[in-house]
C-alpha cells in the first residue's frame, strides 16, 4: 500500500515538474524558434532569394508560420510520409527550368523578387511539422477561393480555433494540459499577415501548376468531371478543419501505399493544390484507369473516385461557406468556390479555345450546330479555306495585301483558326480533353465577347447567303455554287431555277439558269417551264427580255408603235435599258442583230454564255405594280429550243395574244424534303462553300477587316453590310491585342474566371473609330497594356487605363510584368505596348500596381569627396568605369487599395492597390538616386546617335566615318570624362561630359533617367559610334542650342 501511494505522490510530482517546464517555456517567444529543415526540402532552400530565406526563417513569415503551427498543433494529424513526399515535389519544381528567369536584366533589377515565392513552406518547415499542414491548407484554400476570400476564411478559422482552445481548457479535468495552447491562442493575428501567408501560398501553386502542366491539366478535368463537393458542413469553421483532416489523412495513406476511395471532394482538392498524383480508378467510366506514373506515390496508394452528387449545379469539385468576417458589416456571406477549369488559369493559346467557345455559342442558338467538335471543326475547314484562298496565287500579296496576315496567330481571325488548327494537329489526348473542356467553359458564357445578339451569323457573317454570293468572284461562280448546292440538297432541277443579276454597262440586269440539264420526259406539273421541245445535253441561261416599256427605242428596227405624239398615237413601249420584247415584229427584226436588246450588249453575252458550254435563251419578264412596293408581281415566260431568234420570235408571238399567260416565279405550293437554303446556311451547306474557287481574296480580306469603313468596298446588292457588330469586331480585336502582349510574356497565365465578365464592357479597349490602324487589333497604349494585364491575370480588374499612367510594373501571384524600358537599354526604342514577364511576386497580397513617388530625390554631392572630382580628358576609349552600379526595388509605407469593377465596395480585403515603390541607384552599397523611369524615357530631351543622322532625319554616311576618335578630335577638345557618379552630381559647369558606362545597360540606365530629372539635355551613344558624324552633329548643334548634351557612352 505504501509503495502504490508512493508511485502516485510520484507521479504527482512529476505532472508538476511537467507544468512548471510548459510555464518556463511559455515565458520566452516561441516564434523565434527555428528548427533544421528535413532533407527532402533541401532543393527548395537552395534556390530561394536571400531575402526570402532570411524572412522565412527568422522575420514575419517565419513568426506567422509558428504562430499558426502551435495554435492548430493539437487538431492535426501527423503527416511525417506526406510531408517527405511533398519535400521532394516543391524541391522538384523550385529547380525546374521552367520557372527560372532566362532574362539576366531582369534578375539584376529583381534580384530580391525573382523566382518562385517559396517563404511560406520555408517558414513552415522550419518551424514544424504543424506548420507544414497549415502551409498545406492555404494551398487547398488558394485552390479554390480568391485572395480576398481566403483571407476572410483565415480569420474565421483562426477564430473558431481560438474558441475551441479555450472551450476545451474550460471542461477539461487538467486545465494545465492546455497551457501551450492556450498561449497559443493568446498570439495576436493580423489581416495583413494572414492575406501575405495566403499570397505566398497562392503563388506557389500557380508555379507547381506551371511546372506540372501536363499532370494538372489532367487534375483539372478530373475535377470539372466530379460532381461533388467538399462537404457540406455549414459552420465554416467545422468545414475546413474537415477538409481539410479529411485530405491530410487520405494523402497519407496514398503515400504510404494504402488505397482511398473519394467520400468528398477534400481529397481531390488537396492532391491538385499539393502537386501530387496518385493512380485513379474512375468507377463512372466502366472503371476506367488512370495512371500518373507518380514516383512519390506508392503503386498500392490508389485512389477511387465514384462518388457523384446529382444535386449539385456545379459540374466541378465545389465548396461552399457563410463567411462572417468579409465585411465590416451585414449578415454572413454565403461564397461557393469551384475547383476546376472555371477557377483556373490558362495560357494565352488555351484562352483562344475560350473565346472561339464564346463565339460559337450563338452558332447552337441559331441551330447552326449542336455540337461544339462539330463547331471546331467547321472553323479548322476555314483556317484552311483561307490558306488556299490566300496562298494558292502568285500574286496574292498584290491583290490582298492584308489577307494572310489575317492568319497571323496576333489577328483577330487568325487567333481563333490557329487555336483550331492546334487541336486538329494536337495528338495529345489530355490537351484534346482540356481543349474541350475551355471551349465548352466559353459556350457556357456567350457574353465574354458582347451581348449574342450582336454577334453576326456562324462563321463570321459568311453563313448568310447574301454575304457569301457577295463576296464571291462574280456571277460565274455564285451560279457554280448554286448549282452544287441544289444539287446537293436535292433540289428538282425542273421545279426550282437559279435567278441572279449581271452588270452590264453598269446596270444589274436578271439572269436565269438551269440547276442541270434537263432530260425529256423528267419534268414536273408544276415546273417553271411551261413549252415542249426542251433542250437536253446542256444547262441553259435565260436573257431578260423585258415586257412593259416606256421610253422611245434606240434600235435602228422598225418600231411596231409610232414616237409621233401629234398623230395621237400610243408612244413605243421600249425600255430604257434597250429594246422590248413587244417594241418590234421580231419577224422582220432578227433578235440576234439588235443592238438594243439586253442594254445593247446581247451578242456579246450570248458568245459568253456559248464559252461556258452552254444554251443561250430568252426570257420574257416583267413587273407589274409600283416598283419597289410590297404589291409589285413578277411573272417571267421562259423561252425554250435551239434557236435564240426562233425563241424571241416565239416569245413575241404568244406575249401579243395573250399577256397574262405567262408563268409565275412565286414559290411553289410543295417544298423539298431535304434542306432549302434560306437567310442562313446550315453546317453541311457551308462545308460546301469553303471551296477556294469560289470567292474573291481581296473581297474576304476586306470582309475579315471588320470595319465600316471597308463595306462599302464589298457591298453589293447581295450584301447589306459586312460585319456590320462593332462589339463584336472590337472584342475580338481586344483578344487579338491580348495575344501580341502576351506573345512577348512566356509563362504568364490568365484566370478563367474572365468569362464573368464582358470585354466590349473593358476601359481599357478602344473605340474601333480611334484605333483602325489596321484591320487585325487594336494598338494598345502603356497604360492600357497594364489594365489589359489586369483584367486577364485576375479575371475581374477593370480598370480606367487613364488611372494607370504612372504604373510602370504589376505583381500579381506568381508573376511580375515589367514595363519594357526599366529592362533595356536606353537606346532601344520599343513599342509603347511591350511589357515583360518575371516569374516571382513581391511579397504582397493581391494585385499590386507599382507607381514612382511624385519627385523622386537625388543624393546631394557630400563635401568630403572633392578628391574624387578628377574630369579627366576624355581619350575616345570605350571603358565601363561603373560596374558597381546597381538597381533595386522597394517599397514606400503608402498604398492605395482601389476598387474594381466586379468589386463589394464594403467588403475588408481589397484585391488590388497601388504600392509606391522606389527604383533605387546604388554605387556599391551606397544610395545615389530613385527613378522614375517610364515618365524620364518619355523626355524629349534625350537624343540617340546614329551615324549619319541628325535632329531631323538620316543623310548619307561621310566616306570618313571609320576615323579613329584621335584623328577626328585631336588633342583640343574640350570633352571630359566621368568616370564617377561624384563627378556626375556635381553640377559643374562642364558641358563637354562622355559618361563611360560602355555596354552597362544598368548604368546607363540610371545615368539616363538622373539626367532627365536634373534637367540635363543627354545624347545617348551607340556601342560603336561613329566619330566624324558626331563631331559633325555637336558642330550643328552649337548653332541651335546653348548647353551641350552629356554624352553617355
Amino acid at each position: 500500500m505504501a509503495g502504490a501511494i508512493g508511485r502516485v505522490t510520484a507521479a504527482a510530482a512529476a505532472v508538476v515538474n511537467e507544468n512548471q517546464v510548459s510555464l518556463i517555456n511559455l515565458n520566452f517567444d516561441f516564434t523565434l524558434v527555428k528548427r533544421e529543415a528535413p532533407k527532402e526540402f533541401g532543393g527548395l532552400g537552395s534556390m530561394m532569394s536571400l531575402k526570402r530565406k532570411t524572412n522565412a526563417e527568422s522575420g514575419a513569415f517565419h513568426r506567422t508560420a509558428r504562430k499558426l503551427g502551435a495554435l492548430f498543433e493539437g487538431s492535426l494529424p501527423h503527416i511525417e510520409g506526406l510531408m517527405k513526399a511533398y519535400g521532394v515535389r516543391v524541391s522538384e519544381i523550385a529547380q525546374s527550368d521552367k520557372v527560372k528567369t532566362k532574362d539576366t536584366r531582369a534578375s539584376e533589377l529583381f534580384a530580391n523578387q525573382i523566382g518562385p515565392d517559396s517563404t511560406s513552406i520555408w517558414a513552415a518547415v522550419t518551424s514544424g511539422e504543424a506548420a507544414v499542414s497549415v502551409h498545406l491548407l492555404a494551398c487547398m484554400l488558394a485552390r479554390v477561393f480568391p485572395g480576398p476570400v481566403a483571407t476572410s476564411i483565415w480569420v474565421e478559422v483562426v477564430a473558431g480555433q481560438k474558441s475551441q482552445i479555450e472551450e476545451k481548457q474550460k471542461t477539461a479535468s487538467f486545465a494545465s494540459a492546455y497551457d501551450a495552447a492556450s498561449m497559443a491562442a493568446k498570439q495576436e493575428f493580423s489581416r495583413d499577415e494572414l492575406a501575405e501567408w495566403d499570397n505566398s501560398a497562392r503563388s506557389w501553386v500557380q508555379c507547381g501548376d506551371q511546372v506540372m502542366a501536363k499532370q494538372h491539366q489532367a487534375m483539372m478535368n478530373m475535377l470539372d468531371a466530379a460532381k461533388i463537393s467538399v462537404n457540406s458542413e455549414t459552420n465554416t469553421y467545422k468545414s475546413v478543419i474537415t477538409a481539410w483532416i479529411d485530405a491530410l489523412k487520405a494523402m497519407s495513406c496514398l503515400v504510404s501505399g494504402t488505397p482511398q476511395r473519394v467520400q468528398n471532394g477534400a481529397i481531390l482538392l488537396g492532391l491538385s493544390a499539393w502537386h501530387l498524383y496518385p493512380d485513379l480508378v474512375l468507377l463512372s467510366s466502366a472503371n476506367s484507369e488512370v495512371r500518373q506514373h507518380d514516383p512519390l506515390i506508392s503503386n498500392l496508394g490508389v485512389l477511387t473516385i465514384g462518388l457523384e452528387d446529382l444535386s449539385l449545379p456545379h459540374d466541378p469539385v465545389s465548396w461552399s461557406l457563410p463567411l462572417a468576417y468579409m465585411r465590416y458589416y451585414g449578415e454572413p456571406s454565403l461564397i461557393t468556390g469551384l475547383a476546376g477549369h472555371s477557377n483556373s488559369r490558362v495560357s494565352i493559346d488555351q484562352f483562344a479555345y475560350i473565346v472561339i467557345g464564346s463565339v460559337i455559342s450563338a452558332w447552337e442558338s441559331s441551330g447552326f450546330v449542336k455540337d461544339i467538335r462539330l463547331a471546331v471543326n467547321i472553323l479548322h475547314r476555314l483556317s484552311d479555306f483561307l490558306k488556299a484562298v490566300w496562298t494558292r496565287r502568285a500574286d496574292v500579296i498584290s491583290q490582298s495585301p492584308h489577307g494572310y496576315q489575317h492568319l497571323a496567330k496576333t489577328s483577330w481571325l487568325g487567333q481563333i483558326l490557329a487555336a483550331t488548327d492546334r487541336y486538329e494537329d494536337s495528338g495529345d489526348d489530355v490537351e484534346r480533353s482540356t481543349a474541350m473542356k475551355l471551349v465548352s467553359l466559353g459556350r457556357r458564357h456567350p457574353n465574354l465577347l458582347c451581348q449574342q445578339s450582336d454577334h453576326p451569323a456562324p462563321l463570321f457573317g459568311i453563313s448568310k447567303f447574301s454575304h457569301a454570293l457577295g463576296l464571291m468572284a462574280g456571277s460565274e461562280r455564285r451560279v457554280l455554287f448554286l448549282r452544287q448546292l441544289a444539287l446537293s440538297i436535292g433540289v428538282d432541277s425542273s421545279r426550282y431555277i437559279i435567278r441572279y443579276k449581271n452588270i452590264v454597262k453598269g446596270e444589274a440586269l436578271n439572269e436565269y439558269a438551269t440547276i442541270q440539264p434537263f432530260v425529256p420526259g423528267s419534268g414536273h406539273p408544276e415546273s417553271f417551264i411551261k413549252r415542249k421541245n426542251i433542250p437536253t445535253g446542256k444547262n441553259i441561261r435565260w436573257l431578260s427580255i423585258t415586257g412593259v416599256n416606256r421610253d422611245p427605242c434606240g434600235c435602228k428596227g422598225p418600231c411596231t408603235s409610232s414616237v409621233d405624239t401629234q398623230q395621237k398615237k400610243k408612244p413605243c413601249k421600249c425600255a430604257p435599258k434597250g429594246c422590248s420584247l413587244l417594241c418590234h415584229d421580231w419577224k422582220k427584226v432578227m433578235p440576234s442583230k439588235c443592238s438594243g436588246l439586253y442594254c445593247y450588249s446581247l451578242a456579246t453575252r450570248m458568245a459568253e454564255v456559248a464559252s461556258y458550254n452552254e444554251q443561250c435563251l430568252p426570257v420574257h419578264q416583267c413587273s407589274f405594280g409600283q416598283e419597289g412596293s410590297k404589291s409589285e408581281s413578277e411573272i417571267c415566260d421562259f423561252a425554250t429550243g435551239n434557236d435564240f431568234d426562233a425563241s424571241v420570235s416565239e416569245l413575241y408571238i404568244d406575249a401579243v395574244a395573250d399577256f397574262h399567260r405567262l408563268a409565275s416565279t412565286s414559290k411553289p405550293k410543295t417544298k423539298p424534303q431535304n434542306e432549302q437554303p434560306g437567310e442562313r446556311m446550315g453546317y453541311k451547306t457551308m462545308e460546301l462553300l469553303l471551296n477556294p474557287i469560289f470567292f474573291n481574296q481581296f473581297k474576304l480580306a476586306l470582309w475579315f477587316s471588320g470595319s465600316k469603313a471597308t463595306s462599302s468596298l464589298v457591298h453589293s446588292e447581295y450584301m447589306s453590310s459586312a460585319l456590320s457588330s462593332e462589339a463584336y469586331v472590337s472584342s475580338l480585336m481586344a483578344c487579338a491585342s491580348a495575344a501580341e502582349i502576351y506573345k512577348l510574356l512566356p509563362g504568364a497565365t490568365i484566370s478563367t474566371t474572365i468569362v464573368s465578365q464582358s470585354i466590349r464592357d473593358a476601359l481599357w479597349v478602344p473605340t474601333l473609330a480611334g484605333a483602325m490602324k489596321h484591320p487585325f487589333r487594336h494598338q494598345l497604349s502603356k497604360a492600357q497594356t497594364f489594365a489589359c494585364i489586369a483584367m486577364l491575370d485576375t479575371g475581374t480588374s477593370n480598370f480606367d487605363p487613364n488611372g494607370l499612367r504612372n504604373v510602370f510594373a504589376i505583381s500579381s501571384g506568381n508573376s511580375i510584368y515589367v514595363g519594357g524600358p526599366l529592362l533595356c537599354d536606353p537606346y532601344e526604342i520599343g513599342e509603347q505596348f511591350e511589357v515583360r514577364h518575371i516569374a516571382g511576386n513581391i511579397g504582397r497580397p493581391g494585385l499590386s500596381l507599382l507607381v514612382p513617388p511624385p519627385n523622386p530625390k537625388i543624393r546631394k554631392l557630400a563635401p568630403g569627396t572633392w578628391n574624387q572630382l578628377n574630369y579627366c580628358a576624355f581619350d575616345g576609349k570605350q571603358e565601363n568605369s561603373f560596374p558597381q552600379t546597381s538597381i533595386h526595388l522597394s517599397f514606400t509605407a503608402y498604398e492605395l487599395p482601389l476598387q474594381t469593377e466586379l468589386t463589394d465596395q464594403h467588403i475588408i480585403d481589397r484585391p488590388a492597390r497601388f504600392i509606391e515603390t522606389l527604383v533605387q541607384v546604388f554605387e556599391g552599397e551606397s544610395w545615389i538616386a530613385d527613378l522614375d523611369v517610364i515618365a524620364a524615357l518619355q523626355s524629349e530631351s534625350i537624343s540617340r546617335f546614329a551615324c549619319g543622322s541628325t535632329l531631323i532625319g538620316p543623310i548619307n554616311p561621310s566616306p570618313d566615318c571609320n576615323k579613329t576618335f584621335n584623328e577626328v578630335f585631336g588633342d583640343l577638345h574640350a570633352m571630359v570624362s566621368i568616370d564617377n557618379w561624384e563627378e556626375f552630381l556635381e553640377q559643374s559647369e562642364v558641358s563637354d561630359m562622355v559618361i563611360r558606362a560602355h555596354k552597362n545597360w544598368l548604368a546607363r540606365l540610371a545615368f539616363t533617367v538622373t539626367s532627365v530629372q536634373q534637367g540635363r539635355p543627354l545624347m545617348l551613344l551607340p556601342a560603336d559610334p561613329c566619330w566624324s558624324c558626331l563631331s559633325r552633329k555637336l558642330t550643328r548643334l552649337d548653332a541651335t542650342v546653348e548647353k551641350r548634351p552629356t554624352l553617355i557612352l
